[in-house]
């Protein structure tokens, strides 16, 4: 037996079984008593039951109307928690959100502002998946995250950049070294000590190349890592130097690391990057204006160990 019973009618039968009263149900639900009796004799029809016997004096609940009112607040009630989850969703305030990134914006931009973005909406759950630029992108695009952060990609008209930083290139050197003593050095200083570089062609080693080919520098490399931990170890450890972000460094121990900055100063444009055409969700969104807002006007030199 399929049962067409909706909602409106469901509700009006919740309310006069609890005044057991039609006028006063009527007043509660804000409609005229013949509209709330039409609701109820149409709710009986669907059912092909009587659910309520009246007279002038009384209203009580059939055998019937007894064995619906459960279902009936179980059915309301399921749909009212449902329309809640719906209005925090739309509001911002539920859902997950996953973020592509570049691993040294996983560890300085993202746990700070998630952390703030949570005290006001603590149903909103994160998943941050760290790659290079390429392949995040790639994650971007695939639907597989909601939002990137990273360096400028090439123009595309897929996508929507919007710029966080300007991530400033710094040399690297341990903290009893010569070099330590000055605060800017010029690019020449790469070539007075052996150089540790890296494996990967992120985003800051063609900034690198281009900086250091412009300046004649020819660099010897003593080592090359897999990631900026391990170059800040080495630096660390005496080795050599080298040239990072300021964004990479709370991804390294930098207790016996002296940063100085480079003149001229070069920099990698960091980003946000979403879908152009593609409407984020609510709680997406709201997380990517604090994002920006957060660190748009942030100095470089709160980066700094």
């Amino acid at each position: 037996m399929k049962i067409r019973l909706t909602l409106h009618q469901l509700e009006a039968v919740l309310r006069v079984a609890e005044f057991q009263s039609f006028r006063q149900a009527a007043e509660t639900l804000h409609v005229s008593q013949p509209a709330l009796s039409r609701t109820i004799a149409m709710a009986e029809d669907s059912l092909g039951t009587r659910l309520f016997d009246r007279n002038t004096r009384h209203v009580n609940l059939t055998p019937a109307g007894e064995q619906i009112m459960p279902i009936a607040r179980r059915i309301l009630g399921e749909f009212n928690d449902s329309l809640s989850d719906l209005g925090q969703f739309l509001g911002g305030h539920a859902g997950r959100i996953t973020v592509s990134s570049l691993p040294s914006a996983s560890v300085a931009l993202l746990p700070p502002t998630i952390a703030e973005f949570r005290a006001t909406r603590p149903n909103v759950d994160f998943v941050i998946l760290s790659a290079s630029t390429t392949p995040l992108l790639e994650l971007l695009l695939s639907g597989q995250a909601d939002l990137a952060v990273t360096a400028k990609p090439p123009p595309d008209e897929r996508l929507n950049y919007e710029h966080l930083m300007d991530d400033e290139i710094v040399l690297l050197c341990h903290k009893n070294d010569s070099l330590a003593k000055s605060k800017k050095l010029g690019w020449k200083a790469f070539e007075e000590r052996p150089f540790i570089g890296t494996t990967l062609r992120g985003s800051i080693q063609p900034i690198l190349d281009a900086a250091m080919a412009r300046h004649g520098v020819i660099v010897k490399t003593v080592l090359q890592a897999s990631n900026a931990s391990i170059c800040g170890a080495a630096v660390a450890s005496g080795i050599g130097i080298t040239a990072m972000s300021r964004l990479t460094l709370p991804t390294m121990d930098c207790r016996n690391i002296a940063v100085r900055r480079l003149d001229p100063p070069y920099s990698r444009p960091i980003g946000v990057v979403t879908l152009a055409g593609r409407s984020p969700s609510p709680s997406a969104n709201a997380f990517k204006e604090l994002l920006i807002a957060k660190w748009r006007k942030k100095l470089t030199a709160a980066l700094r160990p």
